[in-house]
């Protein structure tokens, strides 16, 4: 499936991150929303994003090794992101290394460079911390300056160039995979 990245301008200065931003659990509430968040970079039918998202809700209710928030502001979806414990015990294609991974983060367009993604981030981070997580790893796209950048701000140093992560290959044919440690 092709993803449409966020385009990366730094001429650009974000906004102040809005004071009614709510960080909640992914639940069944929150579907439409995510498909229409979704749906600004799934260049694929709404029905296929609709079965794609009830079948991440299932995933995400049955362990607690695959986390799903939403960013919120009043009734309305504007952020998603995502959090995966990788163990090395399943079959995959591509070497990663184990451990807790960043999975993603989608910004409504009408929300980016408001500092939402930064907030998601910083959330996993304390979620992490909180559990007493010593490190995380993240992929990204090669042409997806937009996320390195962030990668970078944050501290993610890089591991290694790649083919893909876990199963799953990268749509450019590779990319990068960052860790990060968590100091305390």
């Amino acid at each position: 499936m092709k993803k449409i990245n966020a385009n990366f301008d730094n001429q650009i200065l974000s906004e102040e991150c809005p004071t009614n931003l709510k960080i909640e659990v992914l639940n069944s509430s929150h579907v439409d929303g995510v498909n229409v968040l979704k749906s600004f970079r799934d260049k694929i039918s709404l029905d296929k994003i609709n079965l794609e998202t009830l079948k991440e809700l299932r995933h995400a209710s049955l362990e607690n090794k695959y986390l799903v928030y939403i960013g919120m502001i009043e009734k309305y979806v504007v952020g998603l992101c995502r959090l995966t414990l990788y163990g090395g015990m399943e079959k995959n294609r591509y070497s990663s290394p184990e451990g807790w991974w960043f999975q993603g983060v989608l910004i409504h367009p009408a929300h980016r460079r408001k500092n939402i993604a930064r907030e998601l981030t910083h959330f996993r981070f304390d979620l992490l911390r909180e559990m007493k997580v010593p490190y995380v790893f993240s992929a990204v796209e090669l042409n997806n300056l937009a996320s390195r950048k962030m990668h970078e701000r944050f501290g993610f140093e890089l591991v290694k160039l790649s083919g893909g992560k876990f199963n799953r290959p990268f749509d450019d044919g590779s990319g990068y995979i960052f860790k990060k440690e968590l100091e305390g």
